[in-house]
């Protein structure tokens, strides 16, 4: 597994994402390499050679890029969505959710089924902090959705 930092030159990013139109993603890559995997296009991107599920690139500059007082995505529809599980080792999803509230619309945290371990954890987080996210949460990762 490799693992290493890099500087980004931005991190909103256009997205096809059906919910939005910018996403931002703290990182990129994956432990897993599941065959299943929408994001495995993503490796393109990266320059890695190494298969994917071999690879994670933190993106250590991102609380950076965040642009301040500015106008330029007024009206516009940001994603945090997380191109890879999230890794309760090198993830502080409770920062990046209060630092971004602001101008942030929904976060994906694809992988909650993917870590039962933390699941209650980041529910805990909402309910204390976006209780009005909560009932959202609860339909998108029921077993029957």
């Amino acid at each position: 597994m490799k693992i290493k930092e890099i500087k980004v030159k931005t991190i909103i990013v256009k997205t096809n994402l059906p919910d939005g139109d910018f996403v931002i993603n703290p990182y990129v890559g994956c432990i897993h390499g599941c065959k299943y995997c929408y994001a495995r296009f993503m490796k393109r991107f990266t320059g890695h050679t190494e298969p994917w599920g071999s690879f994670v690139d933190i993106k250590n500059n991102a609380p950076d890029l965040i642009p301040k007082g500015t106008n330029k995505y007024r009206e516009k529809s940001i994603i945090i969505s997380f191109v890879s599980p999230i890794f309760p080792q090198i993830t502080d999803w409770g920062k990046i959710i209060n630092e971004t509230q602001s101008f942030v619309d929904e976060y994906w945290f694809e992988n909650l089924n993917l870590y039962p371990s933390i699941k209650g954890e980041i529910f805990s987080f909402l309910r204390k902090n976006r209780p009005e996210l909560v009932e959202k949460y609860k339909k998108i990762y029921s077993k029957n959705s």
